[in-house]
Protein backbone atom coordinates (compact mmCIF):
# COMPACT_ATOMS: atom_id res chain seq x y z
CA UNK A 1 0.00 0.00 0.00
CA UNK A 2 1.59 3.28 -1.12
CA UNK A 3 2.01 6.02 1.44
CA UNK A 4 0.10 9.22 0.87
CA UNK A 5 2.65 12.10 0.88
CA UNK A 6 -0.12 14.53 1.80
CA UNK A 7 -1.56 12.47 4.66
CA UNK A 8 0.28 14.26 7.46
CA UNK A 9 0.72 17.62 5.78
CA UNK A 10 -0.44 20.28 8.27
CA UNK A 11 -3.39 22.32 7.18
CA UNK A 12 -3.24 26.09 7.34
CA UNK A 13 -6.04 26.24 9.91
CA UNK A 14 -3.95 24.08 12.27
CA UNK A 15 -1.13 26.59 12.36
CA UNK A 16 -0.83 29.26 15.04
CA UNK A 17 -1.55 32.87 14.20
CA UNK A 18 0.58 34.10 11.29
CA UNK A 19 0.64 37.65 12.58
CA UNK A 20 0.61 39.48 15.88
CA UNK A 21 0.48 43.22 16.43
CA UNK A 22 0.58 45.46 19.46
CA UNK A 23 0.27 49.23 19.70
CA UNK A 24 2.32 51.63 21.79
CA UNK A 25 1.11 55.24 21.71
CA UNK A 26 -0.93 54.30 18.64
CA UNK A 27 2.04 52.95 16.67
CA UNK A 28 1.99 49.31 15.49
CA UNK A 29 4.72 46.79 16.29
CA UNK A 30 4.22 43.71 14.13
CA UNK A 31 5.48 40.14 14.39
CA UNK A 32 4.61 37.73 11.61
CA UNK A 33 5.47 34.23 10.41
CA UNK A 34 6.19 34.38 6.67
CA UNK A 35 6.77 30.70 5.89
CA UNK A 36 6.49 27.19 7.31
CA UNK A 37 8.25 23.98 6.33
CA UNK A 38 6.46 20.70 5.53
CA UNK A 39 6.38 19.83 9.25
CA UNK A 40 4.51 23.01 10.13
CA UNK A 41 7.54 24.69 11.72
CA UNK A 42 8.17 28.39 11.22
CA UNK A 43 11.18 28.89 8.94
CA UNK A 44 10.92 32.63 8.27
CA UNK A 45 9.87 35.20 10.85
CA UNK A 46 9.74 39.02 10.57
CA UNK A 47 9.54 41.82 13.13
CA UNK A 48 8.40 45.22 11.86
CA UNK A 49 9.29 48.33 13.90
CA UNK A 50 7.38 51.59 13.17
CA UNK A 51 9.09 54.72 11.83
CA UNK A 52 8.65 56.49 15.16
CA UNK A 53 11.59 54.46 16.48
CA UNK A 54 13.98 56.34 14.22
CA UNK A 55 17.10 54.39 13.25
CA UNK A 56 15.62 51.20 14.70
CA UNK A 57 12.61 51.33 12.33
CA UNK A 58 12.31 48.74 9.60
CA UNK A 59 11.71 45.05 8.97
CA UNK A 60 13.94 42.40 10.51
CA UNK A 61 13.65 38.87 9.13
CA UNK A 62 14.96 35.76 10.86
CA UNK A 63 15.19 32.31 9.28
CA UNK A 64 15.55 28.77 10.63
CA UNK A 65 16.35 25.50 8.86
CA UNK A 66 16.14 22.05 10.44
CA UNK A 67 17.94 18.74 10.07
CA UNK A 68 15.89 15.59 9.35
CA UNK A 69 16.07 14.65 13.05
CA UNK A 70 14.51 17.97 14.08
CA UNK A 71 17.66 19.68 15.37
CA UNK A 72 18.31 23.24 14.18
CA UNK A 73 20.78 23.33 11.29
CA UNK A 74 21.04 27.02 10.43
CA UNK A 75 19.66 30.31 11.71
CA UNK A 76 19.67 33.55 9.74
CA UNK A 77 19.91 36.95 11.42
CA UNK A 78 19.22 40.35 9.77
CA UNK A 79 21.63 43.24 9.57
CA UNK A 80 21.20 45.52 12.59
CA UNK A 81 23.14 47.66 15.02
CA UNK A 82 26.08 48.11 12.67
CA UNK A 83 26.41 44.35 12.17
CA UNK A 84 25.88 42.71 8.76
CA UNK A 85 23.35 39.96 8.12
CA UNK A 86 24.61 36.50 9.00
CA UNK A 87 23.74 32.83 8.75
CA UNK A 88 24.90 30.61 11.63
CA UNK A 89 25.23 26.82 11.36
CA UNK A 90 25.33 24.28 14.21
CA UNK A 91 27.20 21.00 13.74
CA UNK A 92 26.34 17.91 15.79
CA UNK A 93 28.03 14.61 16.61
CA UNK A 94 26.49 11.17 16.19
CA UNK A 95 24.62 11.61 19.49
CA UNK A 96 23.01 14.89 18.35
CA UNK A 97 25.23 16.97 20.68
CA UNK A 98 26.28 20.37 19.36
CA UNK A 99 30.03 20.45 18.60
CA UNK A 100 30.63 23.50 16.38
CA UNK A 101 29.01 26.87 15.71
CA UNK A 102 30.09 28.57 12.51
CA UNK A 103 28.75 31.61 10.69
CA UNK A 104 29.13 33.37 7.39
CA UNK A 105 31.33 35.90 9.21
CA UNK A 106 33.54 33.40 11.02
CA UNK A 107 33.74 30.54 13.52
CA UNK A 108 32.46 30.97 17.08
CA UNK A 109 32.74 27.50 18.61
CA UNK A 110 35.52 25.57 16.92
CA UNK A 111 35.20 22.34 18.89
CA UNK A 112 33.39 20.80 21.85
CA UNK A 113 34.53 17.81 23.91
CA UNK A 114 32.06 15.78 25.97
CA UNK A 115 32.50 13.20 28.71
CA UNK A 116 31.15 9.67 28.43
CA UNK A 117 28.09 10.82 30.39
CA UNK A 118 27.41 13.82 28.12
CA UNK A 119 28.82 16.59 30.29
CA UNK A 120 30.77 19.29 28.37
CA UNK A 121 34.50 19.04 29.15
CA UNK A 122 35.85 21.81 26.92
CA UNK A 123 34.71 24.52 24.51
CA UNK A 124 37.08 26.11 21.99
CA UNK A 125 35.88 29.66 21.30
CA UNK A 126 37.09 32.11 18.68
CA UNK A 127 36.02 34.92 16.38
CA UNK A 128 38.68 34.14 13.80
CA UNK A 129 41.68 35.39 15.78
CA UNK A 130 43.17 33.97 18.95
CA UNK A 131 41.29 31.24 20.72
CA UNK A 132 39.80 30.87 24.20
CA UNK A 133 39.27 27.56 25.96
CA UNK A 134 36.74 26.85 28.70
CA UNK A 135 37.49 23.59 30.52
CA UNK A 136 35.36 21.79 33.14
CA UNK A 137 35.79 18.81 35.45
CA UNK A 138 33.21 17.02 37.56
CA UNK A 139 33.09 15.07 40.80
CA UNK A 140 33.14 11.33 40.38
CA UNK A 141 29.84 9.78 41.43
CA UNK A 142 27.82 12.93 42.10
CA UNK A 143 28.58 14.58 38.74
CA UNK A 144 28.72 17.98 40.42
CA UNK A 145 30.92 20.66 38.86
CA UNK A 146 34.40 20.47 40.42
CA UNK A 147 36.47 23.02 38.47
CA UNK A 148 35.95 25.63 35.74
CA UNK A 149 38.92 27.16 33.92
CA UNK A 150 39.19 29.82 31.18
CA UNK A 151 42.40 30.36 29.21
CA UNK A 152 43.41 32.60 26.33
CA UNK A 153 45.81 31.67 23.56
CA UNK A 154 49.25 33.25 24.04
CA UNK A 155 48.62 34.21 27.68
CA UNK A 156 50.37 32.69 30.68
CA UNK A 157 48.08 31.48 33.42
CA UNK A 158 44.29 31.43 33.49
CA UNK A 159 41.71 34.20 33.36
CA UNK A 160 39.58 32.06 35.67
CA UNK A 161 40.44 28.91 37.56
CA UNK A 162 37.59 28.18 39.96
CA UNK A 163 37.27 25.23 42.32
CA UNK A 164 33.91 24.23 43.84
CA UNK A 165 33.36 22.32 47.08
CA UNK A 166 30.09 21.16 48.61
CA UNK A 167 28.70 19.86 51.88
CA UNK A 168 27.07 16.44 52.07
CA UNK A 169 23.69 17.97 51.22
CA UNK A 170 25.07 19.33 47.94
CA UNK A 171 25.16 23.02 48.92
CA UNK A 172 28.15 25.16 47.95
CA UNK A 173 30.63 25.72 50.79
CA UNK A 174 33.44 27.27 48.73
CA UNK A 175 34.06 28.74 45.28
CA UNK A 176 37.73 29.66 44.95
CA UNK A 177 39.03 31.41 41.83
CA UNK A 178 42.85 31.40 41.69
CA UNK A 179 43.75 33.20 38.45
CA UNK A 180 46.54 35.38 37.12
CA UNK A 181 44.73 38.36 38.67
CA UNK A 182 44.87 36.92 42.18
CA UNK A 183 42.66 34.87 44.49
CA UNK A 184 38.96 35.48 45.02
CA UNK A 185 37.23 32.95 47.28
CA UNK A 186 33.55 32.91 48.20
CA UNK A 187 32.66 31.08 51.43
CA UNK A 188 29.24 29.86 52.57
CA UNK A 189 27.95 28.46 55.86
CA UNK A 190 24.53 26.91 56.61
CA UNK A 191 22.52 25.90 59.65
CA UNK A 192 21.10 22.43 60.32
CA UNK A 193 18.16 23.20 58.00
CA UNK A 194 20.47 24.18 55.11
CA UNK A 195 19.57 27.86 55.44
CA UNK A 196 22.38 30.25 54.53
CA UNK A 197 23.65 31.94 57.70
CA UNK A 198 27.05 33.32 56.60
CA UNK A 199 28.53 34.40 53.26
CA UNK A 200 31.90 36.09 52.94
CA UNK A 201 34.93 36.51 50.68
CA UNK A 202 38.61 35.79 51.30
CA UNK A 203 41.87 36.37 49.43
CA UNK A 204 43.10 32.86 50.27
CA UNK A 205 42.35 29.57 48.46
CA UNK A 206 40.52 28.20 51.50
CA UNK A 207 37.95 29.45 54.00
CA UNK A 208 38.43 30.08 57.69
CA UNK A 209 36.19 28.14 60.04
CA UNK A 210 34.58 31.36 61.29
CA UNK A 211 34.49 34.67 59.34
CA UNK A 212 36.22 37.66 60.90
CA UNK A 213 36.94 41.18 59.70
CA UNK A 214 40.63 40.34 59.47
CA UNK A 215 39.95 37.22 57.38
CA UNK A 216 37.65 38.91 54.87
CA UNK A 217 39.39 39.99 51.65
CA UNK A 218 39.53 39.63 47.87
CA UNK A 219 38.79 42.01 44.97
CA UNK A 220 35.30 42.86 46.31
CA UNK A 221 35.32 41.98 50.02
CA UNK A 222 32.04 41.35 51.85
CA UNK A 223 30.62 39.53 54.88
CA UNK A 224 26.87 38.98 55.32
CA UNK A 225 25.10 37.15 58.16
CA UNK A 226 21.46 35.96 58.31
CA UNK A 227 19.13 34.86 61.13
CA UNK A 228 15.74 33.11 60.99
CA UNK A 229 12.84 32.31 63.29
CA UNK A 230 11.53 28.83 64.02
CA UNK A 231 9.28 28.83 60.94
CA UNK A 232 12.03 29.89 58.53
CA UNK A 233 11.24 33.59 58.20
CA UNK A 234 14.30 35.82 58.02
CA UNK A 235 14.54 38.02 61.10
CA UNK A 236 17.91 39.74 60.72
CA UNK A 237 20.56 40.50 58.12
CA UNK A 238 23.93 42.02 58.98
CA UNK A 239 26.18 43.47 56.31
CA UNK A 240 29.40 43.69 58.25
CA UNK A 241 31.48 46.79 57.72
CA UNK A 242 34.83 46.24 55.98
CA UNK A 243 37.86 48.48 56.39
CA UNK A 244 36.59 50.31 59.46
CA UNK A 245 33.05 50.89 58.15
CA UNK A 246 30.00 50.50 60.41
CA UNK A 247 27.85 47.39 60.16
CA UNK A 248 24.51 47.77 58.35
CA UNK A 249 21.74 45.84 60.14
CA UNK A 250 18.39 45.00 58.56
CA UNK A 251 15.73 43.75 60.99
CA UNK A 252 12.63 41.97 59.67
CA UNK A 253 9.36 42.17 61.62
CA UNK A 254 6.92 39.38 60.77
CA UNK A 255 3.27 38.92 61.67
CA UNK A 256 2.43 37.34 65.04
CA UNK A 257 1.67 33.63 65.23
CA UNK A 258 -1.63 32.72 63.60
CA UNK A 259 -1.49 35.51 60.99
CA UNK A 260 0.53 33.73 58.35
CA UNK A 261 3.99 34.65 57.17
CA UNK A 262 3.28 38.30 56.49
CA UNK A 263 6.29 40.61 56.52
CA UNK A 264 5.28 43.75 58.39
CA UNK A 265 8.42 45.91 58.21
CA UNK A 266 12.14 46.04 57.48
CA UNK A 267 14.22 48.47 59.54
CA UNK A 268 17.73 49.36 58.42
CA UNK A 269 20.24 50.92 60.78
CA UNK A 270 23.97 51.50 60.80
CA UNK A 271 26.28 52.41 57.97
CA UNK A 272 24.01 52.55 54.90
CA UNK A 273 21.13 55.10 54.84
CA UNK A 274 18.94 54.21 57.86
CA UNK A 275 15.30 53.73 56.88
CA UNK A 276 12.19 51.66 57.56
CA UNK A 277 10.06 49.90 54.94
CA UNK A 278 6.53 48.96 56.02
CA UNK A 279 3.92 46.66 54.50
CA UNK A 280 0.16 46.92 55.11
CA UNK A 281 -2.59 44.33 54.62
CA UNK A 282 -6.37 44.55 54.56
CA UNK A 283 -8.58 43.07 57.28
CA UNK A 284 -8.69 39.72 55.51
CA UNK A 285 -4.93 39.66 55.12
CA UNK A 286 -5.58 40.08 51.43
CA UNK A 287 -3.52 42.30 49.21
CA UNK A 288 -0.89 44.97 49.56
CA UNK A 289 -0.15 47.29 46.67
CA UNK A 290 3.47 48.09 45.91
CA UNK A 291 5.16 51.44 46.44
CA UNK A 292 6.30 53.05 43.20
CA UNK A 293 10.06 53.03 42.89
CA UNK A 294 10.60 51.00 46.07
CA UNK A 295 12.16 47.58 45.71
CA UNK A 296 10.53 44.69 47.55
CA UNK A 297 7.00 46.13 47.66
CA UNK A 298 5.29 44.12 44.96
CA UNK A 299 1.53 43.63 45.15
CA UNK A 300 0.75 40.67 47.40
CA UNK A 301 -2.41 38.55 47.62
CA UNK A 302 -3.52 35.95 50.14
CA UNK A 303 -4.91 33.52 47.53
CA UNK A 304 -8.32 33.63 49.21
CA UNK A 305 -10.31 36.86 49.28
CA UNK A 306 -7.77 39.57 48.64
CA UNK A 307 -7.80 41.24 45.23
CA UNK A 308 -7.38 44.61 43.55
CA UNK A 309 -9.56 46.06 40.81
CA UNK A 310 -9.82 49.09 38.59
CA UNK A 311 -12.88 51.31 38.47
CA UNK A 312 -13.48 50.84 34.75
CA UNK A 313 -12.51 48.72 31.75
CA UNK A 314 -8.80 48.79 30.96
CA UNK A 315 -8.46 46.52 27.91
CA UNK A 316 -10.34 47.04 24.64
CA UNK A 317 -10.79 43.42 23.61
CA UNK A 318 -12.25 44.35 20.22
CA UNK A 319 -8.71 45.18 19.12
CA UNK A 320 -5.38 43.39 19.39
CA UNK A 321 -4.21 43.32 22.99
CA UNK A 322 -1.76 41.59 25.29
CA UNK A 323 -2.02 40.73 28.98
CA UNK A 324 0.95 39.82 31.16
CA UNK A 325 2.01 39.67 34.80
CA UNK A 326 4.98 38.66 36.91
CA UNK A 327 3.59 36.18 39.43
CA UNK A 328 4.94 33.87 42.12
CA UNK A 329 2.42 31.37 43.43
CA UNK A 330 2.72 30.18 47.00
CA UNK A 331 1.25 26.82 45.98
CA UNK A 332 0.00 25.07 42.83
CA UNK A 333 -2.67 22.78 44.25
CA UNK A 334 -5.60 24.50 42.54
CA UNK A 335 -6.74 27.07 39.98
CA UNK A 336 -5.37 30.59 40.43
CA UNK A 337 -6.77 33.48 38.40
CA UNK A 338 -4.26 36.32 38.29
CA UNK A 339 -5.88 38.84 35.92
CA UNK A 340 -9.35 38.98 34.41
CA UNK A 341 -11.70 41.66 33.02
CA UNK A 342 -15.30 41.39 34.18
CA UNK A 343 -18.40 41.51 32.02
CA UNK A 344 -22.08 41.68 32.94
CA UNK A 345 -22.25 37.89 33.28
CA UNK A 346 -18.80 36.41 32.64
CA UNK A 347 -15.31 37.76 32.25
CA UNK A 348 -13.90 38.51 28.82
CA UNK A 349 -10.57 36.85 29.53
CA UNK A 350 -8.71 35.01 32.27
CA UNK A 351 -4.97 34.77 32.86
CA UNK A 352 -4.68 31.86 35.25
CA UNK A 353 -2.73 28.84 36.43
CA UNK A 354 -4.38 25.50 35.53
CA UNK A 355 -3.53 22.76 38.04
CA UNK A 356 -4.59 19.79 35.89
CA UNK A 357 -2.27 20.90 33.07
CA UNK A 358 0.45 22.33 35.36
CA UNK A 359 0.82 25.47 33.25
CA UNK A 360 -0.39 29.02 32.73
CA UNK A 361 -3.34 29.61 30.42
CA UNK A 362 -4.92 32.64 28.76
CA UNK A 363 -8.62 31.92 28.25
CA UNK A 364 -11.65 33.83 27.01
CA UNK A 365 -15.39 33.47 26.43
CA UNK A 366 -17.06 34.00 23.09
CA UNK A 367 -20.04 35.90 24.53
CA UNK A 368 -20.97 37.82 27.67
CA UNK A 369 -23.86 35.45 28.44
CA UNK A 370 -24.70 32.46 30.63
CA UNK A 371 -24.36 30.14 27.64
CA UNK A 372 -21.08 31.72 26.57
CA UNK A 373 -18.45 29.12 25.67
CA UNK A 374 -14.97 29.05 27.19
CA UNK A 375 -12.13 29.03 24.69
CA UNK A 376 -8.44 28.56 25.48
CA UNK A 377 -5.97 30.74 23.64
CA UNK A 378 -2.27 31.57 23.63
CA UNK A 379 -1.14 28.55 25.55
CA UNK A 380 2.62 28.24 25.94
CA UNK A 381 2.72 25.93 22.90
CA UNK A 382 1.16 28.60 20.67
CA UNK A 383 -2.24 27.08 19.76
CA UNK A 384 -5.17 29.46 19.35
CA UNK A 385 -8.73 28.51 18.28
CA UNK A 386 -10.38 30.08 15.27
CA UNK A 387 -13.09 31.60 17.47
CA UNK A 388 -10.38 33.50 19.31
CA UNK A 389 -9.08 34.88 16.02
CA UNK A 390 -12.59 36.10 15.20
CA UNK A 391 -12.92 37.68 18.62
CA UNK A 392 -9.65 39.55 18.26
CA UNK A 393 -10.99 40.87 14.95
CA UNK A 394 -14.03 42.30 16.72
CA UNK A 395 -16.51 39.82 15.20
CA UNK A 396 -17.60 38.51 18.61
CA UNK A 397 -18.96 40.58 21.51
CA UNK A 398 -16.74 41.88 24.32
CA UNK A 399 -18.95 42.87 27.24
CA UNK A 400 -15.95 43.53 29.52
CA UNK A 401 -16.19 45.96 32.40
CA UNK A 402 -13.40 45.90 34.97
CA UNK A 403 -9.94 44.36 35.18
CA UNK A 404 -9.22 42.56 38.44
CA UNK A 405 -6.13 40.86 39.79
CA UNK A 406 -5.23 38.20 42.33
CA UNK A 407 -8.74 36.80 42.70
CA UNK A 408 -9.35 33.72 44.86
CA UNK A 409 -8.44 30.46 43.11
CA UNK A 410 -11.20 29.53 40.71
CA UNK A 411 -13.32 32.63 41.30
CA UNK A 412 -13.50 35.15 38.49
CA UNK A 413 -16.43 37.27 39.67
CA UNK A 414 -16.92 41.01 39.54
CA UNK A 415 -19.97 41.19 37.28
CA UNK A 416 -23.47 40.20 38.39
CA UNK A 417 -22.42 36.66 39.22
CA UNK A 418 -19.14 34.82 39.78
CA UNK A 419 -17.82 32.27 37.34
CA UNK A 420 -16.02 29.14 38.49
CA UNK A 421 -14.07 27.66 35.58
CA UNK A 422 -13.80 23.91 35.66
CA UNK A 423 -10.91 21.74 34.48
CA UNK A 424 -13.10 20.48 31.63
CA UNK A 425 -13.77 24.01 30.42
CA UNK A 426 -10.03 24.55 30.17
CA UNK A 427 -9.16 21.24 28.52
CA UNK A 428 -6.27 21.80 26.06
CA UNK A 429 -7.38 22.20 22.49
CA UNK A 430 -5.01 19.55 21.21
CA UNK A 431 -6.49 17.10 23.75
CA UNK A 432 -9.99 17.92 22.47
CA UNK A 433 -8.90 17.24 18.91
CA UNK A 434 -7.22 13.97 19.86
CA UNK A 435 -10.49 12.84 21.46
CA UNK A 436 -12.24 13.65 18.20
CA UNK A 437 -9.67 11.75 16.15
CA UNK A 438 -7.97 14.85 14.78
CA UNK A 439 -4.32 15.58 15.47
CA UNK A 440 -2.59 18.92 15.46
CA UNK A 441 1.06 19.21 14.42
CA UNK A 442 3.60 20.72 16.82
CA UNK A 443 3.57 24.50 16.53
CA UNK A 444 6.63 26.56 15.59
CA UNK A 445 8.90 27.84 18.33
CA UNK A 446 8.00 31.13 19.99
CA UNK A 447 10.11 34.09 18.91
CA UNK A 448 10.52 37.50 20.41
CA UNK A 449 9.15 38.96 23.64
Amino acid sequence: MAADPHRHRPRHRDRPADRGRRYTDGHPYTERIDAYDHQGRAVRYTVVIPETEGALAGSYTFTTAYNPDGTVRTQGFPAAGGLPAESVTTTYDELARATRLTGSLGTYVGATVYSATGDPLQYELTTGGKKVWQTFTYEYGSGRLATARAEREGMTGADRNATYTYDQAGSFTLISDVSRSGTDTQCFDYDHLQRLIQAWSQATPGCSAVPTVSAVGGPAPYWHSYSYDATGNRTREVRHGIGGETDTVRSYANAPAGQGHQLRSVSQTGGASPRTETFDYDAAGGVTLGVDGQVGTAMRGDGSTGHAETSASVVDTSRTYAVGAWVRLAHTDGFATVVNQDGDVVSGFYLQYVKDENRWSFSLTDADAVQGRRLERHRPDGHRPREAQRRRSGLLPRGDRRCTGLRPPGQCGGGRRPVHPSPRALRPLDAQHRRAGRHRPRPPPHHGG
